[in-house]
């Protein structure tokens, strides 16, 4: 999978209407004569009344009214006289910071509405209930600014006052492009898994992401686990590529498990050289004696436009002149009623021969037959392929309770968990 070319997060930001009305701090000023009063604000200053004196409140008011007719620099001229006003007090410079930050990001100008916001949320006056909302909006904005490690800061804070998921998301992405990529993978790995957890299936990019910091930090392990995701929710072609070719060249990989890989690639559509299907059908046909199968990968391959009805190639020729015997062959012993010996290896490759043929009950119903006869010899495997019968006979989710049960050696369990995710893929 090529994670080269990862770009920032495209999430979606808050729309300015939702940000206005957030950063504008709440407030019913009455001038006139005196000290305009607004309600009480912070808790912990023992819901003594705030107060914008006329001066003040004036010019703030003033800059409100113009940020409604878009007059930004007409508004951000009465907030520099409002902050002009000697003896200023906490209160009065809190309130001066949220207009600033409110008209700023109005007319364009995010640093200097980021600026006045991280200075505000500071202040004793900001209430406890506005602080989620506030450092959600200073992540997403500093986060668009690029400035990714004072976003990744934000995020965490934002996350700690009960901020959404959606956070997390940001935070992680903000740590990979700090190249801090070990934070970057659990910020990450927690968000898709509390999606996964909350039954909606997370965004392929994340997923990408996701892969792309195992491949930064050499974590092999971390990738695989991010791969069997993606051939899952996301089942293309280069995912699971790469997910089988992994699986096959790790050490201890058993030959004996080749055909059923070469099984897979078929269903999933991956072998496309006139090479892979004629290799497939040769080894279906000789080594296993599976005239029928063999018929089938080669059908397989003129569907694809590998292989041609009316090929010269030899080895096409002479195969298909050995599959066409032995089917004959196969059907003359049929004409004669020759009865299957009760052996476990007879009555799985019999079985596994009418479910290719399309007599699927019969056929899984004898290859549990010989699942059950006392002379079977490696009994995981015979359950791998009874489980691709079912995948083939169409039982995709008897297929996956019979794949998830079986573990061994030499690649085995491997092997089993690939069919297992090709059972479950969605569409």
């Amino acid at each position: 999978m090529n994670t080269s070319r990862l770009s920032p997060l495209s999430f979606r930001p808050l729309a300015l209407a939702t940000l206005l009305a957030l950063l504008l701090p709440a407030h019913a000023q009455r001038y006139g004569g005196g000290a305009a009063q607004a309600a009480p604000e912070v808790k912990e200053q023992k819901a003594e009344q705030q107060g914008l004196r006329e001066e003040v409140g004036k010019p703030l008011l003033a800059a409100e009214a113009l940020v409604k007719e878009k007059k930004f620099d007409e508004a951000m001229a009465k907030i520099d006289d409002a902050e002009k006003v000697a003896n200023r007090t906490e209160y009065e410079n809190y309130f001066i910071l949220r207009l600033r930050a409110t008209t700023a990001l109005s007319s364009g100008k995010d640093a200097l509405a980021v600026q006045s916001l991280m200075k505000a949320y500071a202040m004793p006056q900001m209430p406890a209930a506005d602080k989620g909302k506030i450092a959600d909006a200073i992540t997403r904005i500093n986060y668009k600014l690029k400035d990714y490690k004072t976003a990744a800061t934000w995020a965490a804070t934002a996350l700690k006052e009960g901020g959404g998921s959606d956070l997390r998301l940001i935070q992680g992405h903000a740590l990979y492009l700090t190249e801090d990529y070990p934070a970057a993978q659990r910020e990450i790995a927690e968000f898709l898994s509390e999606s996964e957890k909350s039954g909606k299936t997370p965004p392929e990019e994340q997923y990408r992401l996701l892969a792309g910091i195992a491949t930064k930090l050499k974590d092999d392990a971390g990738y695989v686990a991010v791969l069997e995701k993606l051939v899952v929710s996301y089942p293309k072609r280069e995912y699971w590529n790469d997910l089988i070719v992994r699986t096959e060249v790790k050490k201890g990989f058993s030959d004996r498990l080749v055909l059923d890989m070469y099984r897979l690639k078929l269903e999933l559509g991956l072998l496309t050289s006139t090479g892979d299907f004629l290799e497939m059908a040769n080894y279906v046909l000789n080594q296993l004696g599976y005239p029928a199968e063999a018929k089938k990968v080669i059908d397989a391959g003129i569907d694809a436009g590998a292989l041609s009805k009316d090929s010269t190639n030899d080895k096409y020729r002479k195969l298909m002149a050995a599959i066409n015997k032995e089917l004959a062959e196969e059907k003359a012993r049929a004409a004669k009623n020759t009865p299957i010996p009760n052996t476990s290896v007879a009555r799985l490759n019999n079985g596994y021969d009418l479910v290719i043929k399309g007599e699927t009950q019969r056929g899984l119903d004898m290859m549990a037959e010989g699942l059950k006869l006392p002379d079977l010899k490696r009994p995981e495997e015979a359950r791998l392929r009874y489980g691709i019968a079912h995948v083939l006979a169409g039982q995709k989710d008897k297929a996956s309770e019979i794949f998830r049960t079986i573990n061994g050696p030499d690649g085995l369990t491997e092997a089993a968990r690939l069919w297992d995710f090709y059972a479950r893929k969605k569409s």
